[in-house]
């Protein structure tokens, strides 16, 4: 899910215009670029536009689909005082193209890493490595091999920050790289407790993680992922963010804009709110004991 906020002169010279609004009480108009359907996306608005309310900033929000084909044109036509995007595609789409209105990003993946401006501020959907493996600690503190497959040209930055992490917390971390689909290793033939799936273009292919799945549940290895899903298709974990704190994190972003602070002096957020799923069937028939404190805190268990 990449980093951003467009601000050139053109806002430098409008900045004076958004804050009297605000003193005045005027709405604040607000264009909200998405792809429509999407849950974890209404989850974002919806945080956005509450800690819009609990700050008394009366803003309307007008919503727009991503793959409308004039919505560059429609988001000009409407003048806002700010544009939020919500994912990667909208977030490059709108940035690329409108460069005279405030944009803040949310629900971006790999922000650092993405080919979004470097002049772009939002949320990012990043948990850090190390609060997945204290979450994975804690649930299953038995293991403690974690192996992870992924691409190098895509990930070597978070394989560094899991290197340190599983240092500090006295897992092995052991990592395949792969350049292509082809290369990717059967789970079975790895040496390893868990296999940590990480957001990869070259290993999250569905058919690639079911059969890490399948065949992991069948060779007592386990499975952590990145969302709800794959608790609930067997890994032992999923963890993901809370998307609506992601929400509230890019209003946080927008207030910090109107109230005049620099953008170059604002940085992008990482999650701060995890969620947990947890499989309670695949970690019994992994021979898992997962403690009681644990379930009862997971958002959800299978």
């Amino acid at each position: 899910m990449k980093r951003l906020l467009i601000l050139g002169i053109g806002f430098i010279l409008c900045l004076p215009v958004i804050m009297a609004g605000m003193e005045r009480n005027k709405p604040l108009e607000i264009a909200v670029v998405k792809e429509m359907g999407i849950q974890e996306y209404d989850s974002a608005a919806a945080g956005f536009r509450a800690l819009l309310e609990k700050e008394n900033i009366h803003a309307l929000l007008k919503i727009y689909d991503r793959d409308d084909r004039l919505v560059v044109y429609r988001i000009k036509e409407m003048k806002p005082d700010l544009i939020l995007t919500l994912g990667a595609t909208a977030t490059n789409l709108i940035s690329k193209e409108i460069k005279d209105i405030p944009i803040v990003f949310s629900m971006v993946l790999d922000p650092r890493g993405s080919d979004i401006l470097p002049t772009i501020v939002g949320a990012s959907v990043d948990i850090p490595v190390k609060m997945q493996f204290e979450t994975l600690k804690a649930a299953a503190p038995s293991l403690k091999s974690i192996g992870v497959v992924y691409n190098p040209a895509e990930n070597a930055t978070i394989i560094e920050e899991a290197r340190s992490a599983a240092n500090d917390l006295g897992f092995i971390l052991k990592i395949y790289p792969v350049a292509s689909e082809q290369e990717i290793p059967e789970i079975y033939t790895l040496p390893i407790d868990i296999l940590w799936i990480i957001p990869d273009r070259v290993v999250c292919k569905q058919v690639i993680i079911l059969r890490f799945l399948k065949s992991g549940l069948k060779n007592n290895i386990g499975v952590m992922g990145f969302t709800r899903s794959y608790a609930n298709a067997g890994a032992l974990l999923g963890i993901s963010c809370d998307y609506e704190d992601i929400g509230r994190q890019s209003a946080e972003i927008a207030l910090k804009i109107w109230q005049g602070e620099n953008y170059r002096d604002l940085k992008i957020t990482l999650p701060r709110k995890v969620k947990l799923y947890i499989s309670k069937t695949a970690a019994d028939l992994l021979g898992i004991h997962i403690p009681d404190a644990v379930i009862k805190k997971a958002n959800e268990v299978f």
